[in-house]
């Protein structure tokens, strides 16, 4: 999906579940490997760089990137602003990844009214099943974290984007 919102239509799912060796269920994809594709495909084209929680841990020295909400909330709405969707992977579903392409405010002096809208090719949670799908955004915060896909030192706040050069 991510892929597709920029442009690039050269991939199938199975070809691009192959690269990143992508597991029968239950295991799924490895967040490391994830990350490994889209690193050698920005080596390769040479047209965008990637972040991820790994590069902000090490600029962060391994401590948490995002310890309050706020910093979450102004981190999302930094990269929406620049037309950047962030890929998230969380506790949902036991390891799940979505892509969050939007926030809504709904009251300037209530954070938690907020709303992540998400894209998600596990669309199961409304009537619509669009590929879109709504979630409080404090609640995902204080969701944000996996037990089972990641070493210990990256569980908490998986993250991965693409930033164009």
């Amino acid at each position: 999906m991510l892929l597709n919102f920029y442009g690039d239509f050269r991939f199938k799912e199975k070809d691009i579940a192959r690269l990143m060796k992508t597991k029968k269920y239950p295991k799924g994809t490895n967040f490391n490997n994830f990350y490994k594709f889209f690193k050698k495909l920005s080596k390769k084209e040479g047209n965008f760089k990637v972040f991820s929680n790994f590069e902000y841990r090490k600029l962060h020295k391994g401590k948490l990137i995002f310890p309050t909400f706020k910093k979450f909330k102004n981190f999302i709405l930094d990269k929406l602003k620049r037309n950047i969707p962030v890929i998230v992977e969380n506790v949902d579903y036991g390891g799940h990844y979505k892509i969050i392409i939007g926030y809504d405010e709904q009251s300037k002096n209530c954070d938690e009214d907020d709303m992540l809208i998400f894209c998600d090719p596990q669309d199961i949670t409304d009537e619509k099943c669009d590929g879109y799908n709504y979630f409080p955004a404090d609640r995902f915060f204080y969701m944000w974290f996996d037990n089972h896909c990641f070493s210990k030192k990256y569980r908490k706040q998986p993250f991965l984007y693409l930033e164009h050069k």
